[in-house]
C-alpha cells in the first residue's frame, strides 16, 4: 500500500485511517522512525509491558483476582518490613 501524507506547520503527520486500521494502531501507540537515504519508515514499536507478557508465572494453586487486585496493592510507598 502506498499513500502520499503531509506533514503540517507543527511537524505533525496524520495517518489514514486504512493504515491505522491496517497496523491495528492505538492512539498512545509509539513508532520508531528509520531513516536511510532519503527514506523514511515508520515502524510500530512493541509496547515495554507487553514485552513481558507471559513472562511472570503464577505459582501453582494461586489464584489472582485481576478484576480487584488494587485491593492488594500497599499503596503507603513505605517499603521497609
Amino acid at each position: 500500500m502506498q499513500r502520499t501524507l503531509t506533514i503540517t506547520k507543527q511537524w505533525q503527520i496524520y495517518i489514514p485511517e486504512e493504515i491505522r486500521t491496517l497496523l491495528k494502531l492505538q492512539p498512545t501507540d509509539r513508532l520508531k522512525a528509520l531513516v536511510k537515504g532519503k527514506s523514511l519508515t515508520l515502524v510500530k514499536e512493541e509496547s515495554p509491558i507487553m514485552k513481558l507478557a507471559g513472562s511472570v508465572k503464577t505459582p501453582p494453586g494461586l489464584k489472582v483476582d485481576l478484576d480487584n487486585i488494587r485491593d492488594y496493592i500497599d499503596y503507603t510507598g513505605d517499603d521497609t518490613p
